[in-house]
């Protein structure tokens, strides 16, 4: 028996899952919900992503729990992320993805 589980240290949402970009605050707790189970760091700022993978803010899950192949949790406002913070963490997903792309194609990520 086998149990996947992804460690994240960022929180991608979309707007079904929780994500209310326009409605963020600081101090104000907000649920979510994923699919899959997921493993985040509790009560440290982290990144949240949005459906565009744009960093949008800083935020602190407070709690989270798995659930059979679901994650629901609690996260709260930290802070709005400064516009040269935000444009160089998206440069820097963009350049993941282009590198993971890249090990894709010549089947380096093939097990």
């Amino acid at each position: 028996m086998d149990f996947k589980v992804e460690f994240n240290w960022a929180l991608k949402l979309k707007p079904e899952n929780g994500l209310k970009e326009e409605e963020l605050e600081a101090g104000k707790t907000y649920e979510f919900w994923k699919s899959g189970n997921r493993i985040y760091p509790l009560n440290i700022p982290i990144d949240l992503i949005n459906q565009n993978w744009e960093a949008v803010a800083k935020i602190i899950i407070v709690e989270f729990k798995n659930l059979e192949n679901r994650c629901l949790g609690e996260i709260q406002g930290d802070k709005a992320l400064r516009r040269g913070r935000k444009e160089n963490f998206n440069r820097l997903l963009e350049r993941n993805r282009a590198n993971n792309q890249r090990q894709k194609d010549i089947g380096f990520l093939e097990c």
